[in-house]
């Protein structure tokens, strides 16, 4: 309702009209407030949309630098100490019908025992950073170690070379 002047208002001659209009500017009064409220926080809404906006763009500029550095933080929790061939009695001797070999390391500080041919890129990259210790047979399959583990992956879930 627009803003009037106090001369603008028509000034009721009679008890009942004065009360009746009262009456009806009341009713008014009680549904406009909550409206009104509702509409100051929507108003309010409109900054925290636009900063949640803004940061919402900020991460998805940056989340290509999030995910590699979250990989590289993986990555770092493996140390490499050995990659060697499997014995007679390991369950994945002999199984690809070409050499198959475990790495030896730690990952957090305890101990483990993996097949090279693990499906985690994340203990592929580790081994990678210890390229001196990729066996040759592995390692001439490609051009670089991780393509030549990825592709010794395969071979081995395959269960032949390509």
């Amino acid at each position: 309702m627009a803003t009037k002047r106090l001369e603008q208002f028509a000034l009721h001659t009679t008890i009942a009209g004065a009360q009746s209009r009262m009456h009806e500017l009341s009713a008014l009064i009680r549904d406009a407030k909550p409206l009104v409220e509702q509409l100051e926080k929507l108003l309010a809404s409109k900054d925290v949309l636009r900063a949640a906006e803004a940061e919402m763009a900020f991460i998805n500029e940056n989340l290509e630098g999030i995910r590699r550095a979250d990989f590289e933080r993986q990555v770092d929790d493996y140390e490499i100490t050995a990659i060697e061939d499997t014995f007679a009695g390991d369950e994945t001797h002999g199984r690809a019908g070409f050499p198959t070999y475990n790495v030896f390391g730690t990952y957090r500080g305890a101990s483990f025992k993996a097949p090279l041919a693990n499906q985690s890129r994340v203990l592929l990259a580790a081994v990678t950073r210890r390229s001196e210790l990729i066996p040759f047979d592995v390692l001439q399959r490609a051009d670089n170690p991780m393509d030549a583990l990825l592709r010794n992956v395969a071979d081995v879930n395959r269960g032949y070379r390509n």
